[in-house]
């Protein structure tokens, strides 16, 4: 799948700003989540800091491929934990939605995880309150969902703003896991240790880098410490984190585990702030939809450029190409006949000169 493109770093170093946080990927939009218990690359990566670096993740061997969609909701209404008394008043809802497949499935999806992450804004800081993780079977089209909700209390400080190179910020928080009554108590030390490029298969894009280091204590009988190195691009979305667990009367990390994001719509960060970067590309939902067997889909461009427009089904394959080639600026209106397809959830993709965009499209026959 196609994803962060590759582009020379063009900026010195990155500075992360709520407004980029808050603004960040108001579409949902796909994405591919690797995993890696490669112990001996990883703890290679994690010895790389200071300025101008490279993360090359890969080198990486890779156990476990997902693809799902990323999306960002400016606030709890309608989600799972609307009516909690400590995540429901969120800001900001960063959700994550994953399918699982298996060999004997093939395209049909047996398994889903949707993750929910619930922020507060206290004028300088993103702070985490508290996260839901929701699975379900989807075997036979039954979703019968479990709900996992974790609450951070009073918060965790989780990007102090401006998130800068050589940064750093405290917090002490209590996370109390599902039905668990007594939390686990967690000091933590956050400091941007480094910033430079990240490089994964779908190409390279320029990242902070900050290192965690988190101390827990659970029921007062257990002691250990995590770090965590995060990987962020400009607009605060975090494209790759590494996990060391070890505990405290050990000197070696007891297991390691890498996981990073490939965003199929991401705007490389050398380009975020650039003035020629084309402000008000619109790509507008189909109408009518769910559609059988036509729909009609409107798009604004503000100048010239080429563009592709393409339909993909949830495994990111392309069944159709809608149109190709210049177009002017103005808007556009394209009528795309799915008479050849069958019923189900398909992206429909805008790719400019300059950026991409996608949305979703229900066929039902």
């Amino acid at each position: 799948m196609a994803a962060l493109s590759g582009y020379n770093s063009l900026l010195a170093q990155i500075s992360i700003t709520q407004t980029n946080f808050q603004t960040a990927l108001q579409q949902e939009t796909p994405l591919t989540k690797y995993l890696s218990y490669d112990g001996e690359q990883i703890f290679e990566l994690i010895g790389i800091n200071g300025p101008n670096r490279v993360w090359d993740f890969t080198a990486l061997e890779i156990v476990e491929e997902s693809e799902g969609f990323y999306s960002v909701a400016g606030s709890a209404e309608g989600l799972p934990g609307a009516d909690d008394d400590h995540i429901g008043g969120a800001e900001m809802v960063s959700i994550s939605d994953f399918p699982i497949y298996s060999e004997e499935s093939g395209d049909k999806a047996i398994f889903y995880e949707i993750h929910y992450t619930y922020f507060l804004f206290d004028g300088s800081s993103a702070i985490k309150i508290g996260g839901i993780r929701v699975e379900g079977d989807d075997v036979n089209e039954e979703r019968e969902d479990d709900h996992y909700i974790t609450w951070v209390d009073p918060g965790q400080a989780w990007l102090d703003f401006p998130v800068t190179y050589q940064k750093n910020w405290q917090s002490s928080y209590e996370m109390s896991f599902g039905h668990i009554f007594m939390p686990t108590e967690v000091d933590e030390e956050a400091e941007v240790d480094g910033w430079g490029t990240m490089i994964t298969s779908g190409g390279s894009i320029d990242v902070l880098r900050i290192k965690r280091t988190q101390n827990s204590r659970l029921f007062g009988i257990f002691e250990g410490e995590v770090e965590e190195f995060e990987f962020f691009d400009q607009s605060g979305r975090l494209v790759a984190s590494i996990i060391g667990y070890y505990p405290t009367f050990e000197e070696e990390f007891e297991e390691l585990e890498a996981t990073w994001n490939v965003f199929e719509a991401s705007t490389p960060v050398s380009l975020v702030n650039s003035p020629e970067l084309p402000s008000g590309i619109v790509l507008h939902q189909n109408y009518p939809n769910p559609f059988n067997p036509t729909t009609k889909i409107n798009y604004h461009l503000t100048e010239s450029t080429d563009i592709l427009l393409t339909v993909h089904d949830l495994l990111g394959r392309k069944v159709a190409t809608i149109a190709q080639g210049p177009a002017a600026p103005g808007e556009h209106n394209i009528v795309f006949d799915a008479t050849s397809l069958s019923s189900g959830v398909y992206i429909y993709r805008l790719t400019t000169s300059y950026q991409s965009f996608t949305r979703k499209m229900t066929i039902v026959k």
